[in-house]
């Protein structure tokens, strides 16, 4: 039974983890040390998400006991100099992982679901008619 479950945590995080991937918000590359192993890292998109992570650590806090107090007192003291010394960390561990990293680091665009599915603020301009009013409301 508890092999089952462990399974299942195994697949649901490698899903998870793949959708990151293919979203572009982190990347996959082999340990040199053991091929076995892979090494994940954040994409510049996956950065940019800095800022909501904190605000969603912090909304927490609000209600719960955080495990890590001094982390949340160093949000609350000063978020924007937070959020830019985890911006300078970041931008330092891919600079020394790869010099070339400029050119690596932008993923393709994913393209796979563009084509099908229109965009939120395309629905919303179809659902506006000419006179500036919402269909459905009079």
């Amino acid at each position: 039974m508890q092999v089952k479950k462990l399974g299942s945590r195994y697949a649901t995080l490698a899903d998870r983890l793949q959708k990151l991937i293919t979203h572009g918000i982190i990347t996959a590359d082999s340990d040199p040390s053991d091929g076995r192993k892979l090494i994940y890292s954040l994409t510049p998109k996956g950065i940019d998400l800095a800022p909501v992570l904190t605000e969603m650590v912090l909304w927490a806090a609000a209600d719960e006991d955080t495990a890590n107090q001094a982390l949340v007192r160093q949000m609350r003291k000063d978020k924007e100099k937070f959020i830019s010394a985890i911006r300078q960390r970041w931008a330092k561990t891919t600079r020394a992982a790869d010099p070339n990293v400029r050119a690596k680091l932008r993923p393709a665009p994913d393209t796979r679901h563009r084509a099908s599915r229109p965009s939120l603020r395309s629905q919303r301009l179809r659902n506006v008619d000419a006179r500036g009013t919402r269909r459905g409301q009079h």
